[in-house]
């Protein structure tokens, strides 16, 4: 085999290899959601926004609420 066919041959692999790992990385934010977790018998829910739902949990927590509501956010830009 000529040393072009080689190297030809080796760039595809790298090319189709770099694609694979592109599309892999594309997927992962579908695949990741936050899931509620309960500690001490109280569920603690992720909610995202802007329309991700947080201010109508937390109208909603408030409203229901008997003591006190902890409410925990970061703004990230």
């Amino acid at each position: 085999m000529s040393v072009e066919l080689l190297t030809s041959k080796g760039a595809r692999m790298k090319k189709a290899a770099l694609y694979l790992i592109l599309i892999g990385l594309t997927l992962i934010p579908i695949r990741l959601a936050a899931t509620d977790v309960t500690l001490n018998n109280t569920v603690i829910k992720a909610y995202f926004s802007p329309d991700g739902g947080a201010l109508k949990a937390i109208t909603r927590q408030i409203d229901r609420a008997v003591r006190e509501v902890l409410v925990q956010s970061y703004i990230m830009t």
